[in-house]
């Protein structure tokens, strides 16, 4: 289109209708005869309303494009170079990353195979550092926490061991079966020391009360006062009391005399009898059963009960029976409950004192009997010396009468002896006649 036109009108045509150009034409290079391609450029700055163009020439542009491709592959022998050497540096780096990660995992992995190694024998193991966020890092926080648990369960067991029952433990979680399994055998062993416990304290008490009434075995009143004394200490209630089956005179009918009487470590001396099924205490000698009274009125223990002087909370009244025939009662009064296995003492308790009531009445009922066949025998020896005597009297005087009529009969005889004389001398002296 522009080959017959002049190049700056061309270059001025396509500034002023794009507003810049390339331009290649043919032109001979100064101070030479050779004619070259040419490329210019040319611009339009409006302000102004110039045209600025520049150019090269198409062979130097060759030179140039040679130069640049000589420098290209320079540069990118340079750039493969550094790459290698890069990738070389890169390589070892990552070796040496390698075997130091390597090193690191092996020897994160040998400290939880060592400590899993030790868990697993039953031996103890101590935690590990923890540095790593990733998987492994997990595997070691759940080793730590299993190392934690097993310090904790052998801490635990250990308290145990040394009857530490009451100790804290916080199992894991809900589904922590070795804990729960620990807790479970903790609570056994403290049920059964717990059970060991009150039994020894009830064969200790049933024991040592054995003794006292083998010692106090011959009065009744020094038993009570004994029995209710000691009890009273043994059990920790404030007050006590024991009643006794009176048969009374002949004109009176059985009735309960309390003998003993205990409050808050003093003995009170309160003389009292009841009446078979009075109150309280005459209804439980009636039912032969214990009666437990938890909830009491203020004035309620001095109607129902002997006690008198505070109000206890609590009062137990248990029957003493032997051979299925009541002796009497224990009453037994406080301001705490008295526990079950306490009651299985007391229970063992009243069948020894109930025992020991019925050997004791049936001792002073013997020895009452005793005492009036030894009055009753003395007296018939008293009799039998006198009666004895009485016949010696007699025989003596029976012998005296016996020696009296043998000299009488010797006298009577001997009187007629002489009398017989006479006679015959009187017939000798009369004087003769014949007829």
């Amino acid at each position: 289109k522009y080959k017959q036109k002049n190049i700056y009108q061309a270059r001025a045509e396509l500034c002023l209708k794009q507003g810049d150009a390339y331009v290649e034409y043919i032109i001979e290079k100064p101070d030479t005869q050779e004619v070259f391609g040419k490329l210019s450029y040319s611009k339009l700055f409006e302000p102004w309303g110039w045209i600025i163009s520049t150019g090269i020439y198409i062979d130097q542009i060759e030179e140039m494009v040679v130069a640049k491709e000589a420098a290209v592959y320079i540069e990118i022998r340079n750039i493969i170079f550094r790459f290698v050497v890069i990738s070389l540096i890169l390589l070892l780096i990552g070796n040496i990353i390698t075997i130091r990660f390597s090193n690191i995992l092996t020897q994160n992995i040998n400290q939880i195979q060592k400590r899993l190694g030790l868990l697993s024998e039953g031996k103890a193991a101590d935690q590990v550092v923890v540095v790593r966020k990733d998987e492994l890092g997990i595997m070691m926080i759940s080793l730590n926490k299993l190392v934690a648990g097993m310090d904790h369960y052998t801490s635990f067991a250990r308290d145990i061991g040394e009857g530490k029952l009451d100790n804290d433990f916080q199992i894991l979680s809900d589904e922590d079966v070795l804990g729960n399994e620990l807790v479970l055998m903790r609570n056994k062993l403290k049920s059964n020391t717990e059970e060991n416990r009150n039994r020894n304290w009830v064969t200790e008490g049933v024991a040592k009360f054995v003794d006292i009434i083998r010692k106090n075995n011959e009065n009744l009143e020094m038993l009570g006062d004994e029995i209710l004394k000691h009890i009273t200490t043994y059990m920790q209630i404030n007050q006590g009391a024991l009643y006794i089956l009176e048969d009374g005179e002949a004109s009176e009918t059985p009735y309960l005399k309390q003998i003993a009487t205990y409050a808050y470590g003093k003995k009170k001396y309160i003389a009292r009898k009841v009446d078979i099924g009075e109150g309280l205490i005459g209804q439980c000698f009636l039912e032969k059963e214990k009666i437990i009274l938890t909830e009491i009125p203020e004035n309620y223990i001095r109607i129902t009960s002997g006690l008198g002087g505070a109000a206890p909370r609590y009062i137990a009244l248990l029957p003493l029976i032997h051979d299925e025939e009541i002796m009497g009662i224990l009453e037994l009064a406080g301001f705490h409950e008295i526990p079950d296995y306490q009651f299985d003492f007391l229970e063992q308790l009243c069948q020894n004192i109930s025992s020991t009531v019925s050997a004791l009445i049936i001792n002073s009922r013997t020895k009452l009997l005793l005492e009036e066949s030894q009055g009753m025998a003395n007296q018939l020896q008293a009799q039998e010396e006198e009666l004895r005597q009485n016949q010696e009297e007699m025989q003596a005087t029976q012998e005296e009468m016996v020696r009296k009529q043998k000299e009488l009969e010797k006298l009577n005889a001997s009187q007629q002896l002489e009398i017989e004389n006479l006679q015959r001398q009187l017939n000798e002296s009369e004087p003769q006649t014949t007829s």
